[in-house]
């Protein structure tokens, strides 16, 4: 089949690097495949995979006319779109297209919320329509299916839908699991170093680590957090940073381009998300970190996290938070978070052999209504 990947942009997101992988995936399995891009925003866009296509728009609602020309040309037998402004502009041109031009699955990547402003509402009013319109609908987890009934007000059961985790590892990341702990290990009298990975937005509440992690640094006093992100909110973050006088034990980063190397070489990954999706670092964390802390926010945490070794604690509970930092820093002794067996469900065949399988259900019912 040929299959487009339409995504708003090409930044180091969650969305974006479920996309990639899914790109190679598919094509290794046969099958031509393009990742289409709204935007040239993001830094994944000097990927040098010749499957990668930029068609430039300033923004990803502005996108209809240039992906309208492209999908009319390319021909595709199934496009699959995912983050809001894409997902509309992939209905809208299908709407507009002939009905069997092709096959649409949207894919749901966060949580919806509830409307805090007209825009926002006009926005669910949008992926609303914008469901009606798909073939099929994948979510990557119970929390965003269940948004998708409880804010949009719609049926699930009226339109074919799965539930799918997001292909966070590599297929091989054992053995690079082990290559890297070989590299660094473990050495009593180094500094214990917590991590904090997530766009500087509301829903990933950076202010909340920096918060806990500034509570517990006077017990601490061999002790660094690196976070790793951007964001509107990062001029807040430094902000504070400063006022808790903390700057000598923090790095900021923009970007990291190897992140199991840097949660490797970390002791712990802290996550104070209001609410994830699904949360790819979560998996990332488990495969490659010895601890992991997180708030017990809807979403990943509670549906990734309490058959693991990871630290829960009550969301929002800034002294918990710091209470279990603390924690981590006195002790010495590390095991793996979570078994084989359990982190094998987010490699990147067996979701990519998921994925394959709801497409090709997508296909078959509409050629089987096309025959009645």
């Amino acid at each position: 089949m040929k299959i487009l990947l339409f995504i708003s942009g090409l930044g180091n997101g969650g969305a974006e690097r479920v996309f990639m992988r899914l790109l190679k995936y598919l094509s290794d399995a046969g099958h031509e495949v393009e990742l289409i891009s709204a935007t040239s925003k993001g830094s994944l866009q000097y990927d040098q995979n010749p499957n990668i296509k930029i068609l430039g728009a300033h923004f990803g609602y502005l996108s209809f006319l240039k992906y309208f020309k492209y999908v009319r040309r390319s021909q595709p037998d199934v496009v699959i779109a995912t983050l809001s402004s894409a997902i509309f502009t992939a209905s809208l041109a299908k709407f507009f297209l002939a009905r069997d031009s092709h096959k649409l699955v949207c894919r749901i990547a966060n949580v919806y919320q509830k409307p805090g402003s007209l825009l926002n509402g006009i926005s669910l009013f949008f992926q609303k329509i914008s469901l009606t319109i798909a073939d099929g609908v994948i979510c990557n987890s119970k929390a965003t299916m269940k948004s998708v009934s409880s804010l949009l007000y719609m049926d699930v059961s009226s339109f074919k839908y799965q539930i799918i985790n997001n292909p966070v590892l590599d297929d091989d990341y054992q053995e690079k699991r082990q290559v890297l702990r070989d590299r660094y290990p473990a050495r009593s009298g180094k500094p214990k170093v917590f991590v904090f990975i997530g766009r500087f937005v509301p829903q990933k509440r950076v202010g909340h680590a920096i918060k806990a992690f500034a509570k517990a640094v006077d017990k601490m006093p061999n002790s660094q957090l690196i976070i790793v992100g951007d964001g509107p909110e990062k001029s807040y973050a430094i902000d504070l940073i400063n006022k808790y006088q903390i700057a000598d034990k923090v790095d900021l980063l923009d970007y990291c381009n190897d992140i199991p190397k840097l949660l490797t070489k970390s002791d712990c990954l802290i996550n104070t998300s209001e609410f994830e999706g699904f949360g790819n670092v979560f998996v990332e964390g488990l495969a490659y970190c010895d601890n992991l802390i997180s708030y017990r926010s809807d979403g990943g945490a509670l549906e990734l996290l309490p058959s693991t070794k990871a630290v829960l604690v009550p969301n929002g509970d800034i002294n918990k938070m710091s209470d279990s930092i603390i924690g981590v820093f006195k002790q010495d002794n590390a095991s793996f978070l979570a078994t084989k067996e359990y982190l094998e469900n987010f490699t990147a065949s067996n979701v990519g052999r998921k994925y394959m399988e709801f497409i090709d259900g997508v296909v078959t019912i509409s050629d089987e209504e096309n025959i009645i």
